[in-house]
């Protein structure tokens, strides 16, 4: 199954981070997702590390973003990630990417939106429109511990927001987006229109028939005659 595209980019964001320096610490990384109401997506990634990590991070990436927006695009090159930004505070080595993605959410059979979750993701609070889900993994006993939070905000529209099949593989946040007012108008303008042309075609119709009642006008010398 296809998975969140900006769920797997912050991990990796998150993985290229911890790639480097000691294993002895615990690396907390925070991502708002917002999704607009065509279903794409932008995200903001901020994580934290420890001065041996950071000092590596800094020299591999840190002081060279175009490097890393090259790795993300090579590492999703299916992905249609449009724009790509990086900030750094080295006092408190911090950092602060955000990314902006096209085709965040499927369309199901049923017409709703779907944003495809990692299995592990686990809810701890939400709102009609804000959904919460936390983390924590750890790649392997010298690798440190991974802690994510991530906060998706659903369009303003959106409505019945639900999780399904939540804990498997294929738990899904979904939601529904109810069809707006100007596509309710061209949606009765066409059938309007529509109408029109079929009452149309049958006064046509109709006009036809009383016509080829009526006898043809007689020749003039007949006419004359009678």
């Amino acid at each position: 199954m296809k998975r969140s595209i900006l769920c797997l980019i912050a991990l990796c964001l998150l993985l290229l981070a911890t790639g480097v320096g000691f294993a002895t610490d615990t690396v907390n990384q925070d991502c708002i997702i917002r999704v607009d109401p065509y279903g794409d997506g932008s995200m903001k990634v901020t994580f934290h590390l420890s001065a041996s990590r950071w000092a590596n991070w800094r020299q591999l990436y840190g002081d060279h973003p175009d490097v890393l927006w090259r790795d993300l695009k090579q590492k999703f090159a299916k992905a249609a990630l449009d724009k790509f930004d990086l900030q750094r505070n080295d006092v408190d080595r911090t950092a602060t990417a955000r990314i902006e993605a096209r085709a965040l959410t499927t369309v199901r059979g049923d017409g709703s939106r779907g944003i495809e979750m990692l299995k592990d993701f686990r809810l701890v609070s939400n709102t009609a429109l804000e959904w919460v889900f936390e983390s924590t993994s750890q790649e392997s006993p010298e690798a440190p511990i991974l802690t994510q939070t991530f906060r998706i905000i659903l369009p303003p529209q959106a409505v019945n927001a639900h999780i399904d099949a939540p804990g498997s593989a294929s738990q899904q946040l979904v939601y529904q987006m109810p069809q707006s007012g100007i596509h309710r108008l061209f949606l009765w303008a066409g059938i309007l229109a529509m109408g029109g042309g079929i009452l149309l075609g049958i006064f046509g119709v109709l006009l036809g028939l009383g016509r080829s009642k009526r006898p043809p006008p007689l020749p003039p010398a007949l006419a004359g005659q009678g």
